[in-house]
Formats: C-alpha cells, structure tokens, sequence
C-alpha cells in the first residue's frame, strides 16, 4: 500500500511538470507563429534591398547579406525560434516572389509601349 501512494505522488508530481513543459511550449509555438509574419516582412525588405545594391547574378552574396543584416535587426529570441533553415527558407520564398513581381512590372511596361 506505501508503495502505491509513493508511486501516485511521483506521478502527480511528475504530471505537474510535463503539464508546465507542454503549457511552455504551446507559448513558444504560439509566439513563434504571430512573429512569423513580421519576420517575413523583414526579410522581403532585406531580399529587395539586397538586389537593389548588388543587383543579378550575385545570389550566394546577397543571401549572405540578407541573413547577417536580418540577425542585427531581429531580437535574440526570435533568431533563436527560427532556425537557419527555416530563415533560408523564408528568403528563397520571398526571393521567388520578388522575382514574380518584377516579371509582372517588366511585362506591363512591355504592354504600355
């Protein structure tokens, strides 16, 4: 019987700190996702900034420049939330778009000629 009620106070205890651990991490996720838009943001501004100052054909510098300038202007805990690669990510995708906005801009100049 001792053993029993020893057993179900560990577990009761235990079920404390696995419910703040799940409890944490739901915020994490949370944050993470309201941020996410604001880190998009950010990095569309930095993708044409970039290619505005180095221009084509220089790719690999311009994510690099992209990156380091996003890591300064970010604050520590969002850095920490989005990993390199969903940072890479981020920038290939509005890379992508910024390319298709431009084609867009190039094709309704063509048709006002």
């Amino acid at each position: 019987m001792e053993w029993e009620q020893i057993l179900t106070q560990m577990m009761m205890q235990y079920a404390n700190y696995i419910l703040i651990l799940l409890l944490v991490v739901v915020l994490i996720i949370m944050y993470k996702r309201g941020k996410k838009e604001i880190v998009i943001d950010v990095i569309r501004y930095l993708v044409a900034k970039a290619e505005k100052e180095l221009g084509s054909k220089t790719g690999i510098i311009k994510k690099g420049k992209v990156i380091s300038e996003l890591y300064k202007r970010l604050p520590i805990i969002i850095t920490i939330l989005f990993s390199q690669k969903d940072i890479s990510d981020l920038i290939d995708k509005a890379v992508i778009e910024l390319d298709k906005f431009l084609e867009g801009q190039e094709n309704n100049l063509n048709c006002m000629e």
